[in-house]
């Protein structure tokens, strides 16, 4: 991913709602992943939910026209990071194999960043980031 150099450095919370802003105006519908290990309030057991390295967010949008009949999404995986940080090692390999199955998957730490991809790698049909 081609990376531009950020003016200001954000937390990933701050990534998160620009990136999941932008990505809400273009009307992409997200859903937060969350994923680790999870103890029970008494602390006796321990549960894996979602997948080692797996991706923060997934956002679908209907495909124009035949998909929003059938139901065929555009699919976006992302992990959101701050500002000059990078995924873990798990973290890379899941979005890899992502990608080898077909998906579009990608990690970000700003929204300039963010946009360069998406616009590259035509997301919506040649839709402009700018509107």
């Amino acid at each position: 991913m081609a990376k531009r150099p950020p003016a200001v450095k954000l937390s990933e919370a701050d990534v998160t709602k620009q990136v999941t802003d932008f990505l809400r105006y273009r009307k992409w519908t997200l859903i937060r992943l969350n994923s680790g290990l999870f103890n029970t309030k008494d602390g006796k057991r321990t549960y894996q939910i979602g997948e080692k390295g797996q991706a923060d967010w997934l956002a679908l949008k209907p495909l124009p026209m035949l998909g929003e009949m059938l139901g065929i999404v555009n699919v976006i995986f992302i992990e959101m990071k701050a500002t000059g940080k990078k995924p873990r090692k798990d973290q890379e390999r899941w979005l890899w194999v992502k990608g080898q199955e077909g998906f579009r998957a990608t990690w970000t730490d700003s929204l300039d960043s963010f946009i360069e991809w998406y616009e590259s790698s035509a997301v919506d049909s040649g839709e402009k980031a700018g509107g």
